[in-house]
């Protein structure tokens, strides 16, 4: 849909009402929501939900507006089997991918009593403390372990949880990071995040709407942040807003547009309508088609709302928080400390429910260490078992402070009726341990949790890993079907132009065949389980 096109219909639509809608839509009037309700479901209206999907009372255009997303990708690449993947009946069985032959009983959940990140109840009873999650598909319960009791103690999130076994063949960072944040492999066009339709989706609907509804959030890692942002074939409006969490302020401050004065806000528009105007044919029509254009153009629309995007991370919201005790601990090893997580998931929470955020990624590289754990670091043989214990711990300890609950957690912001939550990674690790006693890249069997949003009735598992730590060959998910189910739970058709074609899906979702109806079906049902 041509953005300009769709702003006058939606402008002419609201002149009886008016429109001021610059700060999401708040204070508006029962004929401007209807005003948005017709253009939301007309059929130029991009994204729209093709429905109903899930029978006469599933989504469509006009009951689902969609779920807020807020995504967690652990950087690069979480060994899951210590945490979200413990096989066994009565009890978890821990000489399961290699977890035997490693010194579980060593890790100390309580050396550290400062008030961050060990505090009582997140604090596992041992080493081998651990919740019954879930059957999974081919059999066999499944367990979530010692680092993940922040949520499990919770009933009101572990209830909302699902996983869903993951399989791809991409071993490098390189080609995983990209696929797996997108859906689309390296060199596809329309390689983008799932940002970049909700962001599209959000200013079609509302183009008004000038504040970015989508955010990357990172510490250090600006390869998975421009990944996570990458936008494809969508409009130049349609990338997300990538911010650098730092020690500093520096961001936010840059925003203050200090010594900027009317007059010259006045000149720079004259000039942009100038050139927009350059780029009609013959000075009459639309402009002409261009991707950087539209980019430039939107972001010289937010330049004055500058000011408005700086008091969204008012109160030093950015600012890395300092404090960077790692629990657990253990004797073999000497963290690596990077703090930034806490300050990632506390930022995401707030634009997503004190902002105009429709989609947050926090790009979670870990506190201790690293999640990339191949053997020997900082001295330790053992190592990848204190960074992952530690760094799932502390991402799962600070997401369980930020959701809401009356009883449970009243401070939280993140309330998991209107917010699905997704936990991410671009490969598991080998199942056993390597002559380091570390673990290398798994891309064949691994685990994407989610949480809230439409899910509820339960922990539940679609899928299957078996004892050799591969994916059942009847359960392998792709990145595609994942991304293209949070598209739909964000209330955004995955087949709209610039998202995905039938044949990206993998042949389990595909089932070797259907149409877009039958996949749409799909994705709802055995992805989402609903």
């Amino acid at each position: 849909m041509n953005s300009k096109t769709g702003r006058r219909r939606f402008i002419k639509s609201m002149a009886a009402a008016g429109a001021n809608l610059a700060l999401g839509g708040l204070g508006m009037t029962a004929a401007m929501k209807s005003a948005i309700a017709d253009h939301h479901c007309t059929n130029s209206s991009w994204g729209k939900i093709e429905g109903p999907i899930g029978g006469p009372s599933g989504w469509d255009c006009d009951n689902h507006d969609g779920y807020k997303i807020l995504e967690i990708f652990l950087r690069p690449g979480a060994s899951l089997w210590e945490s979200f993947w413990l096989p066994g009946n009565s009890a978890p069985n821990f000489s399961s991918y290699g977890m035997g032959s490693l010194p579980l009983n060593q890790m100390n959940w309580t050396s550290n009593s400062g008030l961050f990140p060990c505090e009582s109840p997140d604090i596992p009873t041992a080493h081998d403390d651990a919740q019954l999650f879930a059957a999974q598909s081919g059999g066999g319960n499944i367990f979530w372990g010692a680092p993940t009791k922040a949520i499990y103690r919770r009933s009101d999130i572990f209830d909302r949880c699902r996983m869903v076994t993951m399989y791809h063949d991409l071993l490098p960072h390189e080609a995983a990071v990209p696929y797996v944040m997108s859906g689309l492999t390296l060199g596809n066009p329309r390689r983008a995040g799932s940002g970049s339709a909700i962001q599209r989706r959000a200013r079609v609907v509302e183009p008004e709407q000038l504040l970015p509804v989508s955010y990357v959030l990172h510490t250090s890692d600006t390869f998975g942040a421009n990944n996570a942002a990458a936008n494809g074939t969508h409009p130049g409006f349609a990338k997300p807003v990538v911010i650098r969490v730092t020690n500093s302020n520096s961001f936010v401050n840059s925003l203050a547009r200090t010594g900027i004065t009317s007059e010259s806000d006045e000149l720079f528009k004259s000039l942009r309508h100038e050139f927009r105007d350059r780029l009609r044919f013959r000075g009459y029509g639309d402009t002409v088609r261009s991707t950087g254009f539209d980019s430039y153009w939107v972001a010289a629309e937010l330049l004055e709302k500058g000011p408005d995007l700086q008091a969204l991370f008012a109160d030093n919201l950015l600012v890395k928080d300092n404090n960077v005790n790692v629990c657990p601990t253990h004797p073999d090893a000497t963290p690596n400390n990077t703090p930034g997580t806490k300050t990632l998931i506390n930022a995401a929470a707030h634009l997503l429910t004190s902002g105009p955020a429709r989609y947050v990624c926090a790009i979670d590289t870990g506190i201790a260490g690293t999640y990339d754990s191949h053997g020997n670091i900082n001295g330790s043989s053992q190592s990848h078992l204190l960074d992952t214990s530690a760094n799932i711990y502390n991402m799962m300890h600070h997401l369980a402070n930020a959701i809401y609950h009356p009883v449970n957690n009243p401070s939280g912001l993140i309330n998991l009726d209107d917010t699905m939550i997704v936990i991410n990674t671009e490969f598991n690790r080998t199942p056993n341990v390597n002559a380091n006693n570390g673990r290398d890249h798994w891309p064949q069997g691994g685990v994407t949790t989610m949480m809230g949003g439409p899910l509820n009735g339960g922990p539940s598992i679609l899928g299957a890993i078996d004892g050799s730590g591969f994916t059942d060959v009847n359960y392998r998910y792709s990145a595609t079907d994942m991304r293209g189910a949070v598209m739909m739970a964000a209330g955004i058709d995955p087949f709209a132009e610039g998202n995905f074609r039938f044949s990206d899906f993998s042949d389990t979702i595909r089932n070797g065949i259907g149409t877009e109806d039958d996949l749409r079906e799909r994705l709802r049902g055995q992805i989402l389980g609903l």
